[in-house]
């Protein structure tokens, strides 16, 4: 014996799959936690124009940062004009997922301007860098996205 589904039960199905799905998304995944990158996003919405000029600047370098991801720890190589003695600035890894597992250091080269993030500091996971730091009066700003599987 065949059944035959006619117009009206197939829609009759269709609102009642539409329905359950309407139920999972009210009840159910509102439960899911997200955190906010800043609890201050209006304000750092309004100074994003220093941000654009501070990424120009870091895109007209001649040699880009390089941010390796080694077995010790995250590494990132600055280009040789900037010196350890007159660059300063701020490293922020960020966890999307975690706030608790949020780095922040100021940035501190060594005399080959390198900075390293040892892997103690680290847990398994998607991080944000963020770079912001000011050579010579200029100021620049680099933004990566890093997985940390080691």
């Amino acid at each position: 014996m065949k059944v035959r589904i006619h117009w009206g039960i197939g829609l009759s199905i269709a609102l009642i799959c539409f329905m359950i799905f309407i139920i999972y998304i009210s009840f159910i995944r509102k439960n899911v936690e997200s955190e906010l990158v800043s609890d201050r996003y209006y304000e750092d919405e309004m100074k994003y124009q220093e941000i654009i000029d501070e990424r120009n600047n870091a895109n007209a370098l001649d040699e880009t940062v390089s941010i390796k991801v080694l077995p010790i720890g995250i590494k990132i190589c600055f280009p040789k004009k900037f010196s350890y003695e007159n660059t300063m600035g701020q490293l922020n890894l960020m966890r999307p997922s975690n706030k608790g597992l949020d780095v922040q250091r100021s940035l501190d080269m060594n005399i080959y301007g390198e900075v390293l993030i040892p892997r103690k500091m680290l847990q398994k996971g998607c991080y944000i860098l963020i770079m912001r730091w000011e050579s010579k009066g200029k100021k620049y700003f680099v933004e990566k996205n890093i997985i940390w599987k080691i």
